[in-house]
């Protein structure tokens, strides 16, 4: 063979090999592990520096789901989330990316691949509607508000937890109460966690804004916002980042996504690229609410509205009446939501009126989180079930083409929230043999306080115990503890007052003072500490309140002997932890500048101070001053002299604390006797003058 026809051969051979696919991973792929590294990966390109890129110069897309890996076409780069089978081909012309489309679509089919361009960005879902006079009646027609006519109700909500994620134009980081909400907010277009807004004129300019605006003027306080920026000042939003927004709420915690945003046109083939994350979104149990769109046409051709795994939004006007005007409508309308007139704060803080599905669809993204809170297990199909029940069918019999299955009004209150969740109280006064005593209980939510009677003991005024002489300072102490259930004698006719109080029993004891709670875990951190023991309760409310930190990070070491100085420190923990408050009085004084509030004569006390029920007070956010807590501040005790507690020693704050209120006065004038065993009677005295103040 000569050179000539070897030569030949190679090219044949070579021309041969380079129309066989080659694979992402042969030709190796950059891999990702989510969708914020997803978005770190695109923003520096191989094509593109982000430097140099324009509105003119960018690159551009093509998107392949599934296996096999996909060839890359004459791509720059392929990135691959392996999470979702997702691979990104990024080209550096249109031109380039429309071939490698052409290609890739005849070896894996229209629906695995798709071209993101400008021209196929979502649009917001208000553009075409015309503006209409203002008519603020959403919230009252669907009683999202209704939690505030009830200070309880709004305090269980308030400290309930959710996250709305809105996909959208943004958000104005000027808007002090939007700002506030943020949490892990991202900026798909810049690659940021800034937050900003579309600012271009067009239906885009503060679209995010508004809708966010909506949403914070309908729920509580405790839900939390994450806005997630997908438009540019072209007034579009890219396929992958879309895609990727979605991804990314999945993974940062989000409970809810509104999407007031959406392709619409004629070409059904091309809506189910995001299907895989909607799916995988909606399997993770996040419900997703989007506007039908604006187009008067079947909400088929509007995605992702049409998708089976979000709610469908049409809009109503102010009569609940179907808005022929623009909304779209179709079998796939699930719910309806006050979208015309709908007053909202823009970009710059101004208020405008709205009008478009955009803004029905945060009503019902509004309803979905408060349910959410309500039932925070709850998945997209509870959801659902849930909006059904509630919804106002304003059209044909069951769901319908225009309505879907209503308008939901929420109760104006919820089974889980009738009564309020109590804990087990504290002893405000002992009961005696002929007088009853009283428990007061608190609302563990929203702070409503209520008094409750200990019936009078039927004991002897003085000790059941033969060794516990009425004239011993420990004596009143002892039959206060027994009669309220913060310990027993070590038999029937014996309490052995001389006795040393292990750790375990220190803690059982304050834990019974506060009530015996619940702790809110059952997983104890010391291997010392058994299921099934009398004091594992104990314990782990202690660790949770902050009273012990246990001997070490694994020993608690119970059966230890509990020194002076521990037990000291136990209850002055305990004090700071505001388990115990000195609630007697109905009223109390309150200070806006430091949000505390005061029982009367309090030294703390300005003129400014207002008068408010401490139920009130408690539900609003006030926390206990210092000294109407149980005893004079640390700062403001007396210098102790006690020649045995250094002032660097652990417990030295907490026994200038316990002489300043009445406690110990030590063992003599200038000892205290830290590391000095402490007794039976000396714990029951120390906690008895604790609760009803030294004598």
């Amino acid at each position: 063979m000569n050179k000539r026809r070897m030569l030949a051969l190679a090219l044949s051979l070579l021309m041969l090999v380079s129309l066989i696919p080659v694979s992402a991973s042969a030709a190796g792929c950059t891999e990702v592990a989510s969708a914020e590294e997803m978005m770190q990966a695109l923003a520096e390109t191989p094509a593109h520096p982000a430097s140099k890129r324009t509105a003119d110069i960018k690159p551009t897309y093509v998107l392949v789901l599934g296996e096999p890996l996909p060839d890359r076409c004459g791509s720059q780069r392929v990135l691959h989330y392996a999470a979702y089978d997702e691979y990104v081909l990024e080209f550096a012309t249109r031109a380039a990316a429309e071939a490698g489309y052409r290609t890739l679509t005849e070896t894996y089919g229209l629906e695995r691949c798709w071209l993101d361009t400008p021209e196929q960005g979502a649009r917001v879902t208000d553009d075409g509607a015309a503006p209409m006079a203002a008519s603020s009646v959403g919230a009252n027609y669907m009683n999202l508000t209704s939690y505030r006519g009830d200070r309880h109700t709004q305090a269980h909500f308030d400290a309930g937890q959710a996250c709305v994620a809105i996909i959208d134009s943004g958000v104005d980081p000027a808007i002090d109460a939007l700002r506030a909400r943020s949490f892990n907010s991202y900026d798909f277009v810049n690659n940021t966690t800034e937050l900003s807004d579309v600012t271009s004129t067009g239906n885009a300019r503060g679209h995010g804004t508004r809708v966010a605006s909506i949403l914070d003027a309908l729920l509580p306080a405790g839900v939390r916002f994450m806005y997630l920026r997908v438009f540019d000042n072209t007034q579009s939003a890219a396929r992958i980042n879309v895609i990727t927004a979605i991804q990314y709420a999945a993974e940062r915690g989000a409970n809810v996504i509104n999407m007031s945003l959406g392709w619409e046109d004629d070409v059904k083939k091309d809506y189910t690229f995001l299907n895989e994350v909607l799916r995988t979104a909606y399997n993770k149990g996040i419900t997703m609410v989007c506007a039908a769109g604006n187009g008067q046409q079947d909400v088929a051709y509007s995605y992702p509205a049409s998708s089976p795994y979000t709610i469908a939004v049409s809009a109503v006007d102010a009569m609940r009446r179907f808005e022929s005007r623009y909304s779209n409508w179709g079998e796939k309308i699930d719910f309806c939501g006050p979208g015309s007139g709908i007053v909202a704060t823009t970009y710059g803080g101004s208020l405008v009126t709205c009008t478009g599905t955009s803004f029905a669809a945060p009503h019902i993204t509004a309803a979905v989180a408060e349910l959410q809170i309500m039932e925070p297990a709850a998945p997209p199909v509870r959801i659902y079930s849930l909006l059904k029940q509630y919804a106002q069918d304003l059209g044909d019999a069951g769901k319908d083409g225009y309505y879907g299955w209503g308008l939901p009004v929420l109760p104006e209150s919820y089974p889980q929230y009738n009564g309020h969740i109590w804990d087990s109280g504290r002893i405000t006064k002992p009961a005696t043999v002929t007088e009853d005593g009283q428990r007061v209980i608190t609302c563990t939510v929203c702070g409503t306080t209520m008094t409750m009677i200990v019936p009078a003991t039927g004991q002897k005024d003085e000790s059941v115990f033969v060794d516990v002489p009425k004239d011993q300072y420990y004596a009143i102490p002892v039959v206060w503890a027994t009669a309220n259930g913060i310990t027993t004698g070590v038999n029937p006719t014996h309490f052995n007052p001389n006795g040393l109080c292990t750790r375990a029993q220190v803690v059982t004891f304050l834990w019974r003072e506060a009530g015996s709670p619940k702790p809110e875990t059952d997983q104890c951190p010391f291997s010392d500490v058994l299921p099934g023991s009398y004091y594992y309760d104990a314990v782990l409310w202690a660790v949770e309140n902050g009273v012990t930190n246990g001997t070490s990070s694994l020993a608690f070491s119970p059966d230890e002997t509990c020194t002076r100085a521990q037990v000291v420190t136990l209850l002055w923990r305990f004090d700071q932890a505001g388990l115990k408050l000195r609630e007697g009085a109905e009223m109390v004084l309150v200070l806006d500048a430091d949000k505390t509030y005061h029982t009367p004569g309090c030294p703390h006390l300005t003129e400014d101070a207002q008068e408010m029920a401490l139920p009130d007070a408690i539900a609003l956010g006030y926390a206990p001053c210092t000294d109407c807590r149980g005893g004079a501040a640390a700062s403001d005790a007396p210098v102790v002299s006690f020649a045995d507690v250094p002032d660097t020693a652990y417990y030295a704050e907490a026994v200038r604390w316990a002489v300043a209120t009445g406690i110990t006065n030590g063992m003599t004038p200038t000892t205290f006797g830290p590391s000095v065993g402490c007794t039976r009677a000396h714990v029951v005295t120390f906690l008895y003058r604790y609760i009803n103040g030294a004598e």
